[in-house]
């Protein structure tokens, strides 16, 4: 539906795009905990877990990035030298954000089989915790992604910024707002009827 009203027009020309995803702390901790936290089994971060929102930034806008720019590292996942090495041998294990949840683990991730109970802190790891990416497309849009691992909910965004409208979409709720620059007119999008431009 993003792609088709864009290709439309109804933007008007599209001059900048800004896309984001964060990670709730149990969905963020796995990643530092599964084969996914060194960087030379996934080509990085950005690689395993936005992939596809990189992909559709550029499927949305028919256009491939052109010059990128890229910061981030790890600010929050970092070593505890007071912490044990495992989740199950923690005594902060009761008020941690990214404790090991068996059953999370087991109902969303039953195909990984390294998985364990690794403090997401002092596990041996190399990947970022946040990344944010500034991406000049070829058909000169001016393209933002940011990912967050450690969001209070989960969530997937995307703002198109137009010459005749602004589109803010957000995936994971599945609605899509369109507000129109000249008249103020807003149209709310949100079931998968009215998505199916």
């Amino acid at each position: 539906a993003i792609r088709s009203l864009v290709r439309s027009g109804r933007l008007g020309t599209v001059v900048t795009l800004s896309a984001s995803e964060n990670l709730d702390p149990r969905h963020a901790g796995s990643f530092f905990r599964r084969w996914q936290r060194f960087r030379r089994n996934n080509g990085g971060l950005l690689n395993a877990k936005c992939c596809h929102d990189l992909d559709l930034v550029a499927w949305i806008l028919g256009s491939e990035p052109m010059e990128v720019s890229a910061m981030g590292g790890r600010r929050i996942f970092v070593p505890d030298p007071s912490l044990p090495d495992r989740c199950s041998e923690c005594p902060i294990r009761e008020r941690c954000l990214y404790a090991f949840d068996y059953a999370y683990y087991e109902r969303n991730f039953r195909s990984f089989h390294s998985l364990s109970d690794l403090c997401v802190y002092n596990s041996d790891k190399d990947i970022v915790d946040h990344e944010s990416l500034l991406i000049r497309m070829t058909d000169g849009v001016l393209a933002r992604f940011e990912l967050n691992l450690f969001g209070a909910e989960e969530t997937r965004r995307m703002e198109i910024h137009g010459t005749a409208a602004t589109l803010e979409a957000d995936f994971l709720r599945g609605s899509l707002r369109i507000a129109d620059l000249r008249d103020g007119r807003v149209d709310e999008i949100g079931t998968p009827e009215e998505l199916a431009v």
